[in-house]
């Protein structure tokens, strides 16, 4: 059955007269529901920005103010300049305007301290309404059964329901992408002026919440030209021809594929002339609502350039970045697809979104339809493009999840009409054995989604105890806090954030010395003694994150002393045990979901770690992105000082030449 015969199975079971109010009153339900889970522990992490690139965005728009002339706000150094263009200025601009408006009615909320919470509202609300946005896209393309199921996917996938517990421009971005996708689905059906003008507007709003949506652009002209090409004539079926010698069939091939090249060349000059207009018409609103939406990229290119391709350098691996590092060695793709399969959407229903959508793109090329390739354009450009991008973190996945979603529920709902609609397939000549067939069949497809919505919807429930608990560091700030008198010294890693946390107790810190220590460049003789010096001095050795010791582990020819130091730390040949390890993962009903940022690692278990396991089911899901654990659920390890060693015996310890 091809994606078009999907579509007219569907819409039998999508007429007006049948269940509607139905479909109504449940899609209510499940955006409640999807809002509920999105929005619950929102203040998760008590207002101390734990997530960097959230920080980042805050911190930006707390500078962001209204200039005091025309010349000055074409001048670079305007005060609405937000000197950041890592991401795009639209959610920069969303949540400072929002912030204003509400300080008119409540002075508080315009300061920074409010607007982690302002901004987290707004992530729960774009990504619930990208479940409606979902249910809108999938509705177009297969009918009511696949929008529901699709949407009911998003709603429930862990991804999701993490990034909406940041403010982040990932959620208002994916949200964009499904509502432009969507707009030109309509615009190649209709071809109308007003819609391509809203086609524009989105892409607009894409590209100044994030300059990587580029491939967007590509999904307005299939939309236009789509719209213009010329209806195929229907073509009697060519009789079968006496056999032909090799060389006949060579010049017949070639007179072919010549005719072919013809026909596209023509097809398309007529597509430009039927829909050129307004390709024109939605790429010249884009380029205006740039400029009016980002327009510091223009006043001040050349520090949008700059920041620009930094992040280019970044996403490609050009530049050796510490927070990059956990990718040496990764494979593109299958790394992407296993981190999404295990933790991002939960292996059911990462194996049918996957399985699906690869199905969908099989029929889409099999029998071609305009609606479907326009759609699929996004995903698959989205995909080659992260199959060249050496940073691989979780959060790029979101804007290819709706996606999979609606190719996972496509497949469902196409193999389960089959199976009650046997007419399709000559049922009046099946066999009551045949019949009977299909009935188990379509038993194994509805024990299918019971299986995908049963895991699916429970690790959504036991991933809301990450937010139900403490955030680890600031369970290890209360431990380092009452086991800290004054004049207590923490070893920390540079490029991490330092325990106690800053602002959990400003008492406990004042009265502890933080000393940091940079062991991505330890390999120096200058260095190493530093570490010397700060481990002799040192109480406790706190490592709030995996985010050093798990990448220069994985590469000790790059960092052979940095390698030699955790593997002596954890080995607790410092000098230093293990304390205190607390750790949250996702939990519910006696069941707990494990996420270990260890996994793979080449280095010892502590006696603690070794102890410590959860009570009840544990499912092991293995290694997890450190983008995925790091900012909600991290688990800190704090070693204290149990004896004391000598500068030569450290050298010694340290020393990777040393057995």
């Amino acid at each position: 059955m091809s994606s078009s015969d999907l579509a007219g199975s569907a819409a039998g079971l999508d007429s007006p007269e049948r269940g509607q109010p139905a479909f109504r009153v449940y899609l209510l339900a499940l955006l409640a529901c999807a809002f509920a889970l999105r929005f619950y522990g929102i203040n998760w992490d008590r207002g101390l920005f734990f997530h960097p690139d959230e920080r980042q965005i805050l911190m930006v728009a707390a500078k962001v103010s209204w200039p005091a002339s025309l010349s000055e706000f074409l001048s670079p150094s305007s005060p609405l300049n937000p000197h950041f263009f890592a991401y795009g200025s639209v959610p920069i601009y969303l949540l400072r305007g929002l912030s204003a408006l509400l300080g008119l009615w409540k002075g508080a909320w315009s300061e920074m301290h409010r607007y982690y919470l302002l901004g987290r509202l707004l992530s729960a609300l774009f990504d619930t309404a990208t479940v409606l946005a979902t249910w809108s896209l999938a509705r177009k393309l297969f009918g009511r059964w696949t929008a529901a199921l699709s949407a009911t996917f998003v709603a429930l996938a862990v991804l999701h329901i993490q990034m909406a517990h940041f403010y982040t421009s990932d959620p208002l971005l994916t949200l964009l992408i499904l509502l432009a996708v969507g707009k030109a689905v309509d615009v190649a059906a209709r071809g109308r002026g007003l819609d391509g003008v809203w086609l524009g507007l989105l892409l607009a709003l894409a590209l100044t919440t994030k300059v990587s949506v580029l491939p967007l652009v590509a999904v307005v002209a299939v939309a236009w030209l789509a719209f213009g090409w010329p209806v195929p004539e229907a073509k009697p079926a060519a009789g079968r021809s006496a056999a032909l010698s090799a060389g006949s069939r060579a010049r017949t091939l070639v007179r072919r594929l010549l005719a072919a090249q013809r026909a596209f060349r023509m097809n398309l000059r007529g597509a430009w002339k039927r829909a050129g207009s307004g390709l024109i018409l939605s790429y010249l609103v884009a380029a205006v609502g740039f400029v009016l939406l980002q327009p510091y990229a223009l006043i001040d290119a050349r520090s949008f350039a700059a920041a620009v391709g930094t992040e280019v350098t970044m996403a490609q691996g050009i530049y050796d970045f510490p927070y990059t590092r956990q990718y040496a060695g990764t494979q593109p793709i299958a790394y992407q697809a296993a981190q999404l399969l295990l933790h991002g959407l939960g292996p059911a229903l990462g194996a049918l979104a996957v399985a699906g959508f690869v199905l969908w793109v099989w029929r889409a090329w099999s029998r071609p339809r305009r609606d479907q390739w326009v759609v699929l354009t996004w995903p698959l450009l989205y995909v080659w493009m992260q199959a060249w991008t050496y940073a691989k973190f979780m959060r790029y996945m979101l804007p290819l999840s709706p996606f999979l979603c609606i190719g996972g529920a496509a497949l469902w709902v196409r193999e389960w009409q089959a199976q009650r609609s046997p007419g399709s397939h000559e049922a009046g000549s099946q066999s009551p054995a045949h019949r009977a067939g299909f009935g188990l069949a379509g038993l194994l497809w509805v024990l299918v989604l019971l299986v995908v919505l049963g895991y699916t919807g429970f690790y959504a429930l036991s991933y809301l105890n990450v937010y139900r608990q403490p955030h680890t560091w600031l369970q290890a700030s209360e431990w380092l806090c009452q086991h800290s008198p004054q004049g207590t010294t923490i070893l920390a890693e540079y490029w991490d954030d330092p325990l106690p946390a800053q602002g959990a107790d400003s008492k406990c810190s004042a009265r502890i010395t933080t000393l940091i220590v940079d062991f991505h460049t330890l390999d120096s003789e200058g260095r190493t003694e530093e570490l010397v010096d700060a481990l002799m001095r040192s109480d406790y050795v706190v490592l709030s994150t995996q985010r050093l010791y798990a990448p220069l582990t994985r590469q000790p020819w790059f960092f052979p002393r940095a390698a030699r130091y955790y593997q002596a730390l954890f080995a607790e040949r410092l000098g230093f045990d293990l304390v205190a390890a607390p750790a949250v993962y996702p939990q519910l009903a006696g069941v707990t979901f494990l996420d270990n940022p260890r996994q793979g690692l080449v280095l010892p278990t502590p006696p603690l770690l070794e102890a410590v396991r959860p009570a009840g089911l544990v499912l092991d899901l293995g290694y997890a992105d450190e983008s995925f654990t790091v900012y909600d659920h991290p688990q800190p390890l704090i070693f204290a000082r149990t004896a004391s060693l000598t500068r030569e015996q450290l050298l010694i310890l340290l020393d990777p030449a040393n057995p």
